[in-house]
């Protein structure tokens, strides 16, 4: 009895875990991933057409690897991770959403998480959604492409520190914005604006902000950098074409 107790207990801590995702309560996945270490998906392709839903979703789920696959869901996340996912890689492989209220690459509240050599895109909305402590992501040697409309990006990162960006192209009508979050470093990498009023990068606030070896290219008739009033701490710049 008292294990019994035991698990629903900490199935409730996860569920209450997953509040940052929308819809959560009425989700279902292609795979789902409940406190599930060191699995491999491999060549493999997870379609889901649900707003509510996911490709693959993961929770308290850690080291996992998704490679070489396609995840796709028409009107929802193809691939979220939340409730203290951690150490999971997504290599190879592509991730992708049409939805204006979800993303390709949804993290909230799990850390320490690696893209490489991926494609993350949606036309229709954000290509990537980092927040809530989504904390050390990674995304390596990656396009990551949201919609030309407007308030889209490729990058949406709140409240999630220690995000590195690193040889990889990023677009968006803004590329990339970035609010409440300290230590982000971009290096090596592309921010294209697709709006004519748009930004390759804006930092609304946070702390410190290094960007080494990147082409940032606003819209015709924006900046390409902007940082906002709350920004505090170094700014460091490395070789950056405009």
């Amino acid at each position: 009895l008292g294990a019994n107790a035991e698990k629903i207990a900490a199935k409730r801590t996860l569920q209450a875990a997953l509040a940052s995702i929308p819809e959560v309560s009425q989700r279902w996945a292609i795979i789902e991933l409940m406190a599930a270490d060191w699995n491999v998906v491999d060549l493999s392709t997870l379609a889901a057409n649900s707003p509510a839903g996911y490709a693959l979703y993961a929770v308290g789920a850690d080291s996992n690897t998704v490679d070489r696959s396609y995840l796709w869901n028409a009107g929802g996340h193809a691939l979220a991770l939340a409730g203290g996912a951690e150490y999971n890689d997504l290599d190879r492989s592509t991730a992708v959403t049409g939805s204006a209220g979800h993303a390709g690459l949804a993290i909230g509240g799990a850390s320490s998480n690696t893209v490489a050599r991926s494609w993350i895109v949606n036309p229709g909305g954000h290509a990537a959604m980092l927040f809530d402590g989504a904390d050390r992501t990674e995304l390596r040697l990656s396009t990551v492409a949201g919609s030309a409309a407007a308030n889209f990006y490729g990058l949406y990162a709140v409240r999630a520190s220690s995000i590195v960006v690193t040889r990889s192209w990023v677009q968006g009508s803004t590329a990339a914005y970035v609010a409440g979050s300290t230590g982000t470093r971009i290096e090596y990498s592309t921010m294209a604006a697709l709006s004519a009023t748009g930004y390759a990068l804006h930092v609304a606030s946070g702390v410190n902000l290094t960007l080494t070896t990147s082409t940032l290219r606003g819209g015709t008739a924006a900046a390409a950098l902007v940082l906002g009033p709350e920004h505090r701490g170094l700014v460091t710049v490395s070789t950056i074409t405009v």
